[in-house]
């Protein structure tokens, strides 16, 4: 169970972000499109938050206790600092084809350095092959090709990616280490997304297919779904608005570019299935819904298509098992593929972050830093134990006692997405094992860093 309630005031400043991007008024950065395209995470995040009371007194000693004694604490959040501390995570992924790793932002720094050590740790000990990152498919596939084969240059491709949160020393380190595995290994692990958000490269593979392969049909089968090649912001104004017919017709379109495609690769037929989940999405009201029913769709094609065990990127709000009002992208996986569907989720008790700044009318990028929390927060049970990097297996709590009692009430908690206002209206109170099958806390965090040009 997760505790929320609207916020009209974020929700009025969530919409006022939309409109403008989505009305083609300045600025339209990669970074703003993270914002504009994703109108449902926007919606979500920064709305159906409630402004939290702190009414809830200290964790327990019996907590705290259970805590220190059961958690497994990590040395350090930086890759190659061996696995000796973290040989005891392998009962917690056990034989699960897919571990999903949260965060509670889009720019902590330690957050991602660990997300790095995890995924080490899961392709040289778990021989997991497939990372996949909150972020295209297509935007994606140049940086596989310098992980697989050199291919490139890997900041080049980073930049690529659309998303700015993932443009950073500590992601670009990952992929490095990633080409530096597969240089050495016959055992190749493989960089992909799985989201949907933008249909632009999608649309210049399918129709670059089409143009070669039938050219005396392209103009007949491109021409009614052009819109979706012609920008993200004009993409959703224009099908934010379409009468009933007109979907229709998109739809259609849609459809019939399947005949054509049957002799294409995998990947170009996935990108005709990117367009219908971007198309659908930009049509919906319910953004968030179609984003994470689609989300959920890709990763079943990624298991489908590669066979392999799967790590995903995300945050906390999209690989977790329940949200409230909506399906999250974790709670399909886990209807679907069960106990294969492990979902680790981050708590963390200060620091600093990087994300959009709402209270500035030119809407930065900027680094915001968060007090300890009160002492009614689920982080501070965790911070009690002394031990600043920490991780608990969710699944393997008392069925009675204080513990139960405890881990079963809603506590406080703090999730940022890409932007942020106020700490009140991005804390609020959730039941962490009904979310996720294990939490990582870090006591501090700085703000991701972003790559210099």
């Amino acid at each position: 169970m997760v505790v929320r309630f609207g916020l009209g005031l974020i929700t009025l400043i969530g919409a006022a972000i939309v409109g403008a991007v989505a009305l083609d008024r300045p600025p339209l950065s990669p970074s703003w499109r993270w914002i504009a395209a994703s109108t449902g995470l926007m919606a979500f995040l920064l709305a159906g938050r409630k402004l939290y009371r702190d009414h809830y007194g200290p964790p327990p000693a019996e907590v705290v206790a259970y805590i220190g004694d059961h958690g497994i604490s990590l040395v350090s959040v930086e890759a190659g600092n061996g696995f000796d501390d973290m040989a005891a995570i392998s009962n917690l992924i056990g034989t699960a084809r897919i571990v999903a790793l949260g965060e509670s932002t889009h720019g902590s720094r330690e957050i991602f350095q660990l997300k790095h050590r995890m995924l080490e740790y899961l392709v040289s000990q778990q021989g997991f092959t497939v990372f996949a990152i909150e972020a295209n498919q297509p935007e994606c596939r140049a940086i596989n090709q310098y992980v697989l084969h050199g291919t490139g240059n890997p900041k080049t491709a980073l930049a690529g990616i659309q998303l700015w949160p993932w443009k950073t020393v500590e992601v670009l380190a990952m992929i490095e280490w990633m080409r530096a595995w597969n240089a050495g290994h016959d055992r190749k692990v493989q960089f992909t997304g799985f989201d949907m958000q933008f249909s632009d490269l999608a649309y210049e593979t399918v129709a670059s297919f089409v143009t070669n392969e039938v050219p005396d049909q392209a103009t007949a089968l491109l021409a009614p779904i052009s819109i979706l090649g012609a920008g993200t912001a004009r993409a959703v104004t224009t099908l934010q608005k379409v009468s009933a017919k007109e979907r229709t017709a998109l739809q259609n379109g849609l459809a019939a570019l399947g005949p054509a495609l049957a002799c294409a690769d995998p990947d170009t037929r996935h990108d005709l299935q990117i367009m219908e989940q971007a198309a659908t999405m930009y049509m919906e009201p319910t953004h968030r819904d179609a984003r994470d029913r689609a989300m959920a769709e890709n990763v079943g094609w990624l298991l489908d298509h590669t066979k392999a065990r799967i790590v995903l990127w995300a945050h906390n709000s999209h690989i977790s098992k329940t949200e409230p009002h909506l399906r999250s992208m974790g709670s399909h996986l886990r209807a679907n593929y069960q106990q294969d569907y492990r979902t680790i989720g981050f708590v963390f008790g200060g620091g600093s972050f990087r994300a959009v700044d709402l209270s500035k009318p030119s809407r930065p990028i900027a680094e915001h830093t968060l007090c300890p929390p009160p002492e009614s927060h689920a982080s501070v049970a965790f911070a009690r134990t002394r031990k600043p990097i920490l991780v608990l297996d969710l699944r393997a709590l008392p069925r009675g006692g204080t513990v139960a009692s405890w881990f079963a009430t809603p506590h406080a908690v703090r999730e940022i997405s890409a932007a942020f206002l106020d700490v009140k209206a991005d804390t609020f109170r959730t039941v962490l094992p009904e979310r996720f099958d294990a939490v990582i806390y870090l006591d501090k965090t700085t703000s991701s860093r972003p790559i210099e040009n």
